[in-house]
C-alpha cells in the first residue's frame, strides 16, 4: 500500500517562486547578454564589410571577424568616415557587453570573498541557519523589511541559492554548527540567529555555539530562535534553559510551525457549534491527517474550549488517518488530560481509498451534518486538495466549513482562491497557507520585526 503523507512537512524540490523584479532579471539576464554578444558581432561583420566596400579595399572573411573581436578592446572601432550604421551600434555595444560579462564573471567567481569582505559592517543582521522552504520564506521577508542577512546552507546545490544572491543575502556554504563559520557570520554581532534546519538536533546545536559566541555582548541579548518539531526536544532544552537561566547575553526561544499554524488557523476558523445546544454546545471537529499539524490543532482545540467552558461538554473529534489507532494511542499516552476531556473517534483509512471517496465513516455518524468544521491536514498538497474536494461533495448540503492545510500561497492555494472568487461552487472550502502565515519575521520576532 502506498504510504499516505500526514501532517508533516515535505521539502519541496522544484524551484522557489520567482522574486518579484530582482530576480527575474536574474532568471533572462544571459538569453539577453546572448543576444547582445550576437547582434553586436553580426552588425560589426556586417558594419566592417559595408565600409571596406565603401573605401575600395579588399577584405578576407577573417580579416573582418579580426576586425569585430578588435572592437571588444575598441582597438578597430576608429575608422574613417562614412561610418556604416550597423558599425556605429557595434563599436559601442561590444566594449559595454564585454565589461558587463567581465564584472558578471568575476562576480560570480569571487562572490564568497565579496560576501565575506561585505559581512565586515554587518551589526543587528539576521543569521539563517539552514535553506529549507522555512528558511528562504524567512530571508524573504527579513530582506522586504530592510534586514541585512545571512544564510548558512550546508548543500551547495540547493535551489534557493541563486535566489537568496539575487535578493542580496550574503551566503556562507558550510556546517550551521561549525563555530568558525558562526564566527564568519557575525553571530556576535548579529541582532538574531534562527535555526530551521530540517534536523532538530542540528538546530538544538546551534543553540550551544550561539550561546559561547554571544558571551561578551555589550547591548542587547542575542535572540536564538529555534525550529524544533520533537516535543521531548522541546522540553529538555526548557529544562535545561530553567536550569541555567537564561543568559545576559542570549534568548533562547523555540517556535514550530505546526504548532504556531495551529493557534492561527484555530484564530482564523474558530470552533463553533451548530448544533441543538446553541453556542454552549461542545463543536464537532473532523480531522483528516493526525499529523503534526493535525495534532497541534487537536491539543489547542481541546485546551482552548476547556478554557472557554470550563470543562462544561466534551468536544467531540472524528479523526481520519492511515495509522489513526496508532497516532491516537500515541497521542493519548502525550496527552492524558486532553485525551479525557475529549471523545475521540477515530477512522484507519487512506484518503485515496474508495471508503473515503464514498464517506464511509460519515454514513456511521446519525447526522453528519453534526460536523461543525473539517481541517485537511495531509502534508501533500495535491492529496490534501483532494481529499478537501471529496468532503466538500460529501457535506455540502451541511453546508460545513473546510480548511485544507497548503504550504504556501501559490500552486493550488492559489487555484483554490481563484475558484472561491469566482462562484458559489468553493464557498466553503477555504485554504490555509501555513509556511507563509507561519515563517515571516513578524511571527518570529513580534513588532520588532521591521525595526532596523
Amino acid at each position: 500500500m502506498t504510504r499516505q503523507p500526514e501532517g508533516g512537512e515535505i521539502e519541496a524540490t522544484r524551484r522557489p517562486p520567482p522574486v518579484k523584479g530582482v530576480n527575474g532579471w536574474a532568471e533572462y539576464q544571459w538569453i539577453l547578454l546572448g543576444a547582445a554578444w550576437l547582434a553586436g558581432l553580426v552588425l560589426g561583420y556586417a558594419g566592417f564589410a559595408q565600409h571596406a566596400a565603401a573605401m575600395g579595399e579588399q577584405a578576407s572573411p577573417l580579416d573582418l571577424i579580426y576586425l569585430t573581436l578588435q572592437l571588444i578592446p575598441m582597438n578597430s572601432g576608429t575608422v574613417s568616415h562614412p561610418v556604416p550604421w550597423e558599425l556605429e551600434i557595434a563599436r559601442l555595444l561590444m566594449p559595454i557587453v564585454a565589461a558587463y560579462t567581465a564584472i558578471k564573471a568575476l562576480t560570480s567567481v569571487f562572490r564568497q570573498q565579496i560576501d565575506l569582505l561585505r559581512l565586515n559592517f554587518y551589526r543587528n543582521h539576521a543569521v539563517i541557519c539552514g535553506l529549507s522552504r522555512k528558511g528562504f520564506l524567512l530571508v524573504e521577508g527579513f530582506r522586504r523589511a530592510g534586514w541585512d542577512v545571512v544564510v548558512i546552507e550546508r548543500d551547495e546545490h540547493n535551489d534557493w541559492l541563486e535566489a537568496c544572491w539575487a535578493m542580496g543575502a550574503v551566503v556562507l556554504l558550510g556546517d550551521a554548527t561549525d563555530t568558525t563559520l558562526l564566527r564568519k557570520a557575525r553571530l556576535h554581532k548579529a541582532r538574531c540567529v534562527i535555526a530551521v534546519c530540517n534536523d532538530d538536533g542540528i538546530n538544538a546545536e546551534v543553540a550551544v555555539r550561539a550561546r559561547a559566541l554571544s558571551a561578551g555582548r555589550e547591548k542587547d541579548p542575542l535572540r536564538c530562535i529555534l525550529h524544533l518539531v520533537d516535543p521531548q526536544l522541546c522540553d529538555l532544552l526548557r529544562e535545561r534553559e530553567a536550569k541555567l537561566g537564561q543568559a545576559a547575553t542570549l534568548r533562547l526561544e523555540l517556535f514550530n510551525v505546526f504548532d504556531q499554524g495551529a493557534q492561527i488557523l484555530l484564530q482564523e476558523h474558530p470552533l463553533t457549534s451548530k448544533g441543538k445546544g446553541g453556542e454552549h454546545a461542545a463543536p464537532h471537529m473532523l480531522i483528516v491527517g493526525l499529523g503534526h499539524l493535525g495534532e497541534s490543532l487537536l491539543v489547542h482545540a481541546a485546551r482552548k474550549w476547556h478554557a472557554q467552558r470550563g470543562g462544561d461538554g466534551r468536544l467531540h473529534f472524528t479523526i481520519v488517518d492511515q495509522e489513526a489507532e496508532t497516532r491516537v494511542e500515541a497521542l493519548k499516552t502525550r496527552y492524558p488530560q486532553v485525551a479525557s476531556d475529549c471523545r475521540l473517534r477515530s477512522y484507519q483509512m487512506n484518503v485515496r481509498s474508495p471508503e473515503f471517496q464514498r464517506g464511509d465513516f460519515l454514513s456511521e455518524m446519525k447526522n453528519p451534518g453534526e460536523i461543525d468544521i473539517a481541517y485537511v491536514c495531509l502534508d501533500d498538497d495535491t492529496l490534501g486538495l483532494q481529499a478537501s474536494l471529496i468532503l466538500l461533495q460529501l457535506l455540502r448540503k451541511h453546508k460545513t466549513p473546510i480548511v485544507v492545510r497548503m504550504a504556501e500561497k501559490g500552486g493550488l492555494a492559489t487555484l483554490l482562491q481563484d475558484g472561491e472568487a469566482g462562484g458559489s461552487r468553493f464557498e466553503h472550502l477555504s485554504a490555509f497557507a501555513l509556511l507563509d502565515r507561519t515563517c515571516t519575521p513578524e511571527i518570529l520576532l513580534g513588532e520588532s520585526a521591521g525595526l532596523r
